[in-house]
């Protein structure tokens, strides 16, 4: 700011020089009086002194109001760290430095009980994505303020930071024992879901009479509100309501997730159920979020583990697809009934195709069986594509599709392939009459023998037998 000032004043003084040099210049030829030539120069220098006072006031309140923020911002750090350190027990109370801060904020003179809870947003990862960082500030700011509106009475103090990206954490104390804090914040609850387009969910704890056991107080909250993806969002979630003791139970859901595995493994249908009533049955133990995502997780393991067994085309539908999704889940659902949904039509999307993958792989094998057949019965007269049908279970429709489709041949251009095939040989290497040579490779007369080979070939049987070029012997493939 002395800069600012020294330059004014340096201006100032060559304004007043060079004002009075073009006065005297310009009125050279005329008489002007020391007192008129002083009034003239002191009104000027009154109007460049008050713009510079102007100038200085201006300069001194945008510093001013620099400072206060810079405070405003250092004080609010100064809180938002105190007030982590108490609730996580980091902050040694005994001290007289932090005992003071604590009265000075009003929770040592007040208190009589001490209570913390915990808001956090539900479904933030759709919150994030939605919003810009500017609307979720307001958000946040709008939580807050609401928050301190709702405990806006003479007997309460209220305390409140936001400690992570989605969690509002609490301390509030009250001298009246009865104060209504379940029902206050209920209502709080109901008020953000219909002013709002998101709901929030709060884990509370139970109350402590002294304000250095407050962060036990916090440490209730924060396992309350782990209990959120059993009991839902958009609600209260009370500490003495949920099951404090760890729940030994949860493997004893490991066998039901290998079994899971194994029939998914087999494709038997039986894992849809065994699958829904285990997500059921989680529904009735109060399980904390981190229990949740463990057994998830444990399930992924076994689904893992089964599948890679299997050929390669199944274990490619699941690592590039299924497994990743699934693993995504637990970033982007919260509830026991948005992992249950959402996995449940993962799983049953893939085992689709499973059952698609193994359909194809049973006509594969299907179809070199019905190939084999046809090369080991050609000389069968009676073959026909409704014989194998039957043989095979098959309709012959469906089965000459197929035919066709895997080896890019009609069914009965193989079959006359190979009894051509075969006819050349015996032409060529015996002396066996047409009659005999038709019926050795499947025609009931000569005739019908002698019209094919010359159709396929061009010319009659008896040609090739004296012709010396003989055409290729091997089987078609």
């Amino acid at each position: 700011m002395y800069i600012y000032i020294l330059i004014f004043l340096v201006t100032v003084f060559f304004l007043f020089l060079s004002s009075f040099y073009l006065v005297k210049i310009h009125y050279a030829d005329i008489e002007v009086s020391w007192l008129n030539y002083l009034i003239i120069m002191g009104a000027f220098y009154i109007v460049i002194l008050c713009l510079g006072i102007f100038l200085i006031a201006y300069i001194t309140k945008k510093r001013y109001q620099s400072l206060l923020r810079k405070l405003h911002q250092e004080r609010n750090l100064k809180n938002r760290y105190h007030f982590y350190e108490w609730i996580t027990g980091g902050l040694f109370l005994d001290s007289d430095h932090w005992k003071q801060e604590i009265k000075d904020l009003g929770f040592i003179k007040s208190a009589s009980v001490f209570s913390a809870f915990i808001i956090e947003i539900d479904q933030y990862h759709q919150f994030g994505s939605v919003y810009t960082k500017k609307n979720q500030c307001i958000f946040k700011k709008s939580i807050t303020t609401i928050l301190e509106q709702q405990f806006d009475q003479e007997a309460i103090v209220l305390w409140s930071e936001w400690t992570s990206f989605k969690q509002l954490s609490a301390v509030i104390t009250s001298r009246d024992k009865t104060f209504p804090l379940h029902k206050v914040l209920v209502e709080y609850i109901r008020k953000i879901n219909v002013d709002f387009p998101f709901t929030v969910t709060i884990g509370l704890s139970r109350t402590a009479k002294e304000y250095d056991n407050v962060h036990f107080c916090y440490h209730e909250a924060t396992q309350a509100i782990e209990y959120k993806g059993g009991k839902g969002n958009n609600r209260l979630i009370v500490f003495d309501d949920c099951m404090l003791k760890r729940q030994d139970k949860i493997f004893n859901f490991f066998e039901t997730l290998r079994v899971i595995g194994y029939c998914f493994r087999n494709m038997d249908s039986k894992w849809r159920t065994i699958y829904l009533e285990f997500f059921n049955e989680l529904k009735t133990e109060l399980l904390p979020q981190s229990d949740l995502y463990y057994l998830f997780n444990y399930l992924i393991s076994c689904l893992d583990q089964e599948i890679n067994s299997l050929a390669p085309e199944y274990k490619k539908l699941w690592n590039g697809h299924t497994k990743p999704k699934l693993m995504k889940l637990l970033d982007t659902t919260e509830t026991i009934t948005d992992i249950k949904d959402a996995s449940y039509c993962l799983l049953n999307e893939l085992q689709e195709k499973f059952e698609e993958q193994d359909e194809q792989n049973s006509y594969h094998t299907l179809i070199y069986a019905i190939r084999a057949y046809i090369e080991n019965n050609y000389n069968d007269s009676n073959l026909s594509l409704t014989l194998i049908s039957e043989h095979f279970g098959i309709k012959a429709k469906y089965l000459s599709k197929l035919f066709k489709k895997e080896f890019g041949i009609k069914y009965v251009d193989f079959l006359i392939d190979l009894r051509i095939i075969a006819a050349k040989e015996l032409l060529t290497n015996t002396n066996m009459s047409l009659q005999i040579i038709a019926e050795k490779v499947g025609y009931s007369s000569a005739i019908s023998f002698s019209r094919t080979f010359k159709k396929v070939v061009g010319i009659s049987p008896g040609e090739y037998r004296e012709d010396p070029i003989k055409t290729d012997l091997s089987k078609p493939s």
